[in-house]
């Protein structure tokens, strides 16, 4: 979801509506860059209401939650998640579809004629415009940047309600040697989700922003604004009609009270062997309720509930790990697309497609294979935590050798051009590729005096900065393959190259290691996919039982606290670093439009994998600790397994740590 929204709230932010005193084309260039300025800010704080909202309310939410009528809470959180969704998309319907959108296909109604007027290829010095105008001009920002903070607060709330709860609820209705299967089933729809969510998304904003415009422009061009709201109105929807079904599932499901009786059967014998009558279904209800009633929640409990946690070593262990992978991957997972396209030059619905498939293939294949064995197998909890350091280690050295998959440098040709200084060219980047297959900065750095449509794609024509081949191309639809040609790349400074041209977007970059990169990646994502299930049931068992909600409660809200929070903008600092080429406006930065590549690809590796080679030492806390989780056997058997040795009955679902003695 933040993925999405990020992408989402980026470019609602792009299509605002003009000012109303816009006319003059340096004030909407004005206007633009202080657009930018403000844009990543306010996406920043518009993403936080997810996590404010877990960090506020998902320890009271857990914690009475999963006492209550659980499918009506997680039923509630699910209608309430459809709801947020569709108020994420409501920008679009009330302010449009903005000013840039709108200025982009008016652009290209232009672009579709034989040429146009090069003041706009070639425009004169525009006056900055600095003082009070800078100031309002983020007041247009402010009505969407609330609606889509509390899209996402709300949406952290329902989050908490259902994912949370819902876990519990499975735990709790079926039997401990089969919740590994119920686990991975989980887990997999928890993973096919967001990776469903990319694929929709990249649909969404493969369409224009604006259905009744047709902007004429590639996808690949960096002013493409996508139908970034479409997807939400679509979730939306089909959230809050499965929520609603949600609501009717019985609070306890009948084989779940059925086995649960028995046990109480059980141990009732075992207390008075002597008493032979068969008591009735009632007496062993009416011990069920009281048991609920004797663990119902209330403030002056709290305290004591949270301290079980946090002296419990493998639960601490387990957060320790899980703030470090996620403070890790967070900032990762936000700035990967731009990864992509920045290395491989892929437009974000190319880039979302591929984080998607590989993340779908080999994560759900990951989780089934971890859930059979953890059937299969039934490994001690011990050989479980093991495994997680084994993949914490390889998951790690697959993060740094990622640092290392690259494509070759892109020369980009008029950053510092003199050739082209009698304009005076926008600093936005927006690259096209000369028929010498060389990639310039803009059509305005390339000397490009005109421009034309050819079927859908724009040429520039007159470019007196771009070398002219040894041999003339008549058309662009040549027979003769651009690799076989021969270029003169002696400089041009004078208009004699008339013949040269350029087309949108950069130029052909034949790289195969785009298929190195998805490779390990799905290597990746396949090992620590298939420790997901076991490291859930040590999680689960290594608490109280009536303490297992509040668990996920309080790790949700340090996670957001720790992880969440920080991780984006902590990765954006480091992204930032990278960059070669600010827009500037007033002396202030504004957005980055060129990034050294190989500065970007490294530093975002490495931090990304030692902070996930940190958390190594989370999981060997749990491996020394977990020695004695009993991982499949239910809370009664286990009393009966000490009950038989002599030995005296633990109160807890499992016993603790430090004081278990050896069976």
């Amino acid at each position: 979801m933040e993925a999405s929204v990020l992408s989402a709230s980026n470019a609602m932010l792009d299509a605002l509506p003009p000012s109303p005193a816009e006319g003059a084309e340096d004030d909407q260039e004005a206007e633009g860059r202080s657009k930018k300025e403000i844009k990543i800010a306010i996406a920043g704080i518009v993403l936080a209401g997810n996590d404010v909202s877990q960090v506020l309310l998902s320890v009271v939410i857990t914690y009475y939650g999963n006492h209550g009528n659980r499918p009506r809470w997680m039923g509630l959180g699910v209608i309430g998640s459809g709801i947020s969704s569709i108020l994420a998309a409501s920008p679009q319907l009330i302010y449009g579809s903005g000013g840039e959108a709108l200025a982009t296909a008016l652009l290209s109604s232009v672009q579709n004629s034989s040429t146009t007027d090069d003041t706009y290829l070639c425009p004169h010095k525009a006056e900055e415009k600095c003082g009070i105008e800078d100031d309002d001009s983020g007041q247009a920002y402010m009505g969407p940047a609330i609606i889509l903070f509390l899209s996402q607060f709300f949406f952290g709330i329902t989050v908490s309600s259902y994912f949370s709860i819902g876990l519990i609820y499975i735990d709790d209705n079926v039997k401990r040697t089969e919740t590994s299967v119920y686990y991975g089933i989980s887990m997999v729809g928890r993973v096919l989700g967001p990776v469903m969510g990319f694929f929709l998304g990249s649909k969404c904003l493969s369409y224009w922003i604006d259905p009744s415009l047709d902007p004429e422009i590639s996808r690949r061009d960096p002013r493409w604004l996508g139908a970034w709201w479409l997807g939400f109105l679509i979730l939306g929807t089909i959230l809050v009609i499965s929520g609603f079904f949600l609501m009717f599932f019985p609070e306890q499901l009948s084989s779940s009270l059925t086995a649960q009786i028995q046990r109480l059967e059980k141990a009732e014998i075992r207390k008075n062997p002597q008493k032979s009558e068969v008591l009735s279904v009632d007496h062993y209800l009416a011990l069920t309720r009281q048991k609920k009633k004797h663990t119902k929640p209330s403030l002056k409990k709290l305290p004591m509930a949270l301290k079980r946690l946090f002296s419990n070593k493998v639960y601490l262990g387990n957060c320790f790990d899980t703030i470090c992978v996620l403070l890790a991957l967070s900032g990762y997972w936000t700035f990967k697309p731009k990864y992509l396209e920045t290395q491989f030059h892929k437009s974000a619905s190319e880039a979302n497609f591929y984080t998607g498939l590989a993340s779908l293939i080999a994560s759900m294949f990951g989780i089934i294979l971890g859930g059979v064995v953890m059937k299969w197998k039934q490994p001690r909890a011990r050989y479980v935590a093991a495994y997680s350091v084994f993949v914490t280690i390889v998951s790690a050295s697959i993060m740094f050798s990622l640092a290392f998959v690259k494509c070759p440098d892109v020369n980009i040709l008029g950053i510092d051009d003199v050739c082209s200084l009698d304009c005076e060219c926008s600093t936005k980047f927006q690259p096209v590729c000369s028929q010498g297959l060389q990639t310039y900065y803009s059509a305005c750095s390339a000397g490009c005096t005109s421009m034309s449509k050819n079927g859908s794609e724009v040429v520039y024509r007159d470019c007196t900065c771009i070398a002219e081949p040894l041999i003339s191309i008549q058309t662009l639809d040549s027979n003769v393959p651009s690799s076989s040609l021969v270029y003169n790349n002696a400089p041009v400074s004078d208009s004699t190259a008339s013949g040269s041209w350029a087309t949108d977007g950069y130029c052909p970059n034949e790289c195969s290691s785009l298929f190195t990169y998805i490779g390990l990646t799905i290597v990746s994502k396949l090992i620590s996919a298939t420790s997901r299930v076991g490291g859930t049931m040590v999680f689960l068992r290594s608490v109280h039982e009536e303490d297992k909600a509040l668990a996920l409660g309080v790790m949700t809200a340090v996670i957001s606290l720790i992880a969440f929070i920080p991780g984006p903008i902590i990765m954006g600092a480091i992204v930032d670093s990278a960059c070669m080429m600010w827009d500037t406006k007033c002396g202030q930065r504004g957005n980055c439009w060129l990034y050294d590549t190989d500065k970007f690809r490294i530093l975002m590796h490495l931090v990304t994998g030692s902070l996930m080679l940190l958390s190594i030492i989370g999981d060997i806390v749990v491996f020394i600790y977990s020695k004695d989780i009993e991982l499949y056997k239910e809370p009664e058997e286990i009393v009966e397994m000490f009950e038989a040795k002599g030995k005296k009955a633990p109160n807890l679902s499992i016993v603790k740590n430090d004081k278990k003695p050896n069976l």
